[in-house]
């Protein structure tokens, strides 16, 4: 993992690429999460299909605003250190 936010935050493409593969699950399950604290009561299918529809959405504007994807180059350092801060707080709570 170290070694993957390393290239990630020197550039490298695929490494961003893959970062971001790691990563969204982990995202989408936190906008779940979310959307079921803010709307209590709604299924958790419901939600899944949310989260399904604006991960659409995102693609959609992506393929329709080469901008866009530019946009998630630059910020590839972010998320790259947000991945480093969720390393270690997986390493705190699991003891390492």
């Amino acid at each position: 993992m170290q070694d993957l936010l390393a290239r990630a935050l020197s550039r490298d493409r695929a490494a961003e690429c893959e970062l971001v593969d790691l990563l969204t699950p982990v995202i989408q399950k936190r906008v779940a999460r979310t959307l079921l604290r803010l709307r209590p009561g709604a299924s958790s299918g419901r939600i899944r299909q949310e989260v399904e529809d604006l991960k659409a959405v995102g693609a959609d504007l992506k393929a329709a605003n080469p901008a866009i994807e530019e946009y998630y180059k630059k910020k590839s350092k972010a998320i790259a250190k947000t991945a480093a801060w969720l390393k270690t707080e997986l390493d705190r709570y699991n003891g390492r």
